[in-house]
């Protein structure tokens, strides 16, 4: 509901919430990222699960929200059925880092992080001082993630950046989030 943001900004900080704020609850348990954890059964969900499906489903990219709840809703489905392998076990349908900016950022495809900045305006590489909400923090073929919101002191310096993403957070039991 802020006034000073574009409309095309808060379009891309309703798509983080969309993907942030997607409610599921597995039939069965689905391992998480390279094992580290396991979404379990009966267990309600809030956010995409994390993965790097190449050979599967990203959600919202391949599979859209409706197919990716058909699919959990679905004890046979693929989503208890495959995993996606690439780099690391993840499940079958599920969104990383990269597809998720992507999307957020309505392009027209897919990038990884290291096409994402080809899809960008560099804005600064020392300083966060010009940052903006909708902006991306990319470290190239590392992770991206999303400013989506930014508070300021009195002065007009940058107090806080609230980011959302899609990370594999092993500690946890959830990938898109909101971190200040």
């Amino acid at each position: 509901n802020r006034k000073e943001l574009s409309d095309g900004v808060k379009n891309i900080i309703k798509r983080t919430e969309q993907m942030n704020k997607i409610n599921w609850t597995a039939q069965k348990d689905i391992f998480g990222w390279d094992k580290g954890y396991t979404y379990k059964a009966g267990q309600t969900y809030t956010g995409l699960p994390y993965g790097q499906p190449v050979y599967a489903k990203y959600v919202p990219w391949v599979a859209s929200f409706a197919e990716f709840l058909q699919a959990v809703d679905n004890p046979d489905s693929l989503m208890y059925t495959k995993y996606s392998y690439n780099a690391e076990i993840a499940p079958y349908y599920s969104v990383d880092c990269s597809a998720y900016v992507s999307w957020a950022w309505q392009l027209s495809e897919r990038h990884t992080t290291v096409g994402i900045p080809n899809k960008a305006t560099l804005v600064s590489k020392t300083s966060y001082a010009d940052a903006k909400v909708g902006d991306a923090i990319c470290k190239s073929g590392t992770h991206v993630v999303i400013i989506s919101d930014i508070t300021y002191d009195e002065n007009g310096i940058i107090n806080s950046i609230t980011i959302t993403e899609a990370s594999p957070k092993k500690d946890t039991d959830f990938c898109c989030q909101t971190t200040s």
